[in-house]
């Protein structure tokens, strides 16, 4: 319980200290990567599995059906590039900028009724676009780890395969880790899963990744190998707290 609170102070920090200039310049770019987000999920041929659609029901998002998913995208890209084309002539003054970025961000995010009240209720328009940045980043982290998920579930009948012809392989979904990626590893019966951030791009060698991963409980980093033979000591994202 202590170590989720040293977390979530953390967390705080890591906004506290962002400027204006970073906070506008973060929230586009999350307002991006949520559009392609929406659009990848939307042109998506397979089906949502129930674990995905647990997933995004124990994070409080909407699951809308394809058509309707995919309109949204569009929309939200339409919006989007429009709001970024007339900003500065929409918003002359900085505050201005600040509550136009805030509160379309909120909405591109989903942001549940609460969260809206919050956004009215709050007259610094700097603090407002710290909340609702905080909100769109961790909809990002969780659509991505649900991505993640969705091909550990393909993966299982090829991991059947393996076993059956007696070779293993590095799943797909290992070769889309990348510098910043949520990762959790177990490291003995002693320890367990220990999650961590990836602090470098992987490297291959042979048949082999190296993967950078700094651990959330005592920021050391370590060089770890993702081999095939030991690929279930490996989850992306927090998977273990997703039980």
């Amino acid at each position: 319980e202590d170590e989720d609170e040293d977390d979530d102070e953390d967390d705080d920090d890591i906004y506290s200290d962002l400027s204006t200039q970073e906070l506008v310049q973060r929230s586009m770019a999350a307002m991006k990567a949520i559009v392609d987000q929406k659009m990848q999920s939307a042109t998506d041929s397979s089906g949502m599995t129930p674990l995905e659609k647990s997933i995004l029901e124990d994070a409080g998002m909407p699951i809308p059906n394809k058509d309707a998913q995919l309109s949204q995208a569009e929309e939200y890209g339409a919006v989007l590039e429009i709001f970024r084309s007339e900003l500065i002539d929409i918003c002359p003054r900085p505050k201005d900028v600040y509550f136009a970025v805030g509160m379309l961000t909120a909405e591109m995010a989903d942001a549940n009724n609460e969260i809206r009240t919050k956004c009215l209720a709050t007259t610094d328009g700097v603090e407002r676009l710290r909340m609702i940045l905080r909100l769109a980043e961790d909809r990002i982290n969780k659509v991505a780890a649900q991505r993640l998920t969705e091909q550990i579930t393909e993966e299982v009948s090829a991991d059947e395969r393996d076993l059956t012809v007696g070779k293993a392989a590095i799943p797909r979904w290992a070769y889309q880790i990348k510098k910043g990626t949520r990762v959790s590893y177990f490291w003995n019966e002693a320890e367990g899963w220990c999650k961590g951030y990836v602090a470098e791009d992987p490297v291959k060698i042979g048949d082999e990744l190296i993967i950078a991963v700094t651990f959330d409980d005592d920021g050391s980093t370590h060089k770890l190998p993702f081999l095939a033979e030991e690929k279930v000591r490996w989850r992306p994202g927090d998977m273990e707290d997703m039980k």
